[in-house]
């Protein structure tokens, strides 16, 4: 189940830049979660991708119309701890979100990106500036059911065994989803 409600969380997010013709998805990081993307996402929908297993500058990103980052990139040749904090490499990253690009990243991708837990340098392009971690059950309620990347989710709760990521100090994204804690308040 958590899988299936990750993928459809996914798909949704992948939804609007997939429909952009003619440019493939460039896959990142993790072979387990890139396969599990291209299975149960890509491949079904008829999706183009490429798995890259060299660091792809973000000066390179508008060949494509996603850029998965996936878990971890400690297995991509030529990734440097906080490759998003050289030179023009951030104005590159906003330019590629502002002409409709979309970058999915999960697990501690954004760690490396930012070469360790101090995200200020990249808080304007992660949209957050503090994770927060719990490697306790919890639940999660979605906040906006209107929203396109939330609205195909079907209960208002979600279960979650795993380590959860929490973040705070929000910059320039939105909650969608929240932790609620054991009095039922999010």
């Amino acid at each position: 189940t958590k899988t299936m409600c990750a993928l459809t969380i996914l798909l949704a997010l992948l939804s609007p830049a997939l429909a952009e013709e003619g440019k493939p998805v460039a896959i990142l990081g993790s072979s387990w979660s890139a396969t599990i993307v291209q299975q149960h996402v890509l491949l079904p929908n008829n999706v183009r991708y490429e798995y890259l297993t060299e660091w792809l500058a973000p000066s390179e990103y508008g060949k494509y119309s996603v850029i998965y980052l996936a878990e971890t990139l400690e297995r991509v040749k030529g990734m440097k701890r906080g490759a998003w904090l050289d030179g023009d490499t951030g104005w590159q990253v906003k330019e590629y979100v502002r002409s409709g690009g979309v970058i999915v990243l999960t697990g501690g991708v954004y760690l490396q990106l930012a070469a360790g837990r101090d995200l200020k340098g990249i808080a304007d392009l992660i949209g957050f500036e503090r994770p927060t971690g719990s490697p306790k059950p919890a639940t999660y309620r979605v906040l906006d059911r209107t929203d396109p990347v939330t609205a195909p989710l079907k209960k208002k709760a979600y279960g979650w065994q795993g380590w959860s990521l929490g973040v705070s100090r929000l910059k320039g994204a939105r909650a969608l989803v929240g932790q609620v804690d054991k009095k039922g308040k999010v």
